[in-house]
């Protein structure tokens, strides 16, 4: 369940961000930030319970990451 969760809030995420991008407000980018951070703690919470391969998560997540990260950074 916990997984579904991630990949809901992940491509939320994702979404959010791009949406953000095109009409930044400073509630859209708190949210954005928000949304990052529940992906990054979640993410690191299944990695710790499903002892996954950590190199390919950790890259996956580290692509995420700066894709978003620069679409909420270019939207301030």
């Amino acid at each position: 369940m916990l997984l579904i969760t991630h990949i809901v809030i992940t491509l939320g995420s994702v979404a959010w961000a791009t949406f953000a991008f095109f009409r930044p407000t400073q509630l859209k980018l708190l949210t954005s930030y928000g949304l990052i951070a529940f992906t990054l703690v979640s993410g690191t919470y299944l990695i710790l319970t499903l002892h996954v391969n950590i190199l390919r998560v950790c890259l996956s997540g580290l692509a995420y990451t700066v894709a978003v990260l620069y679409m909420t950074v270019l939207a301030q």
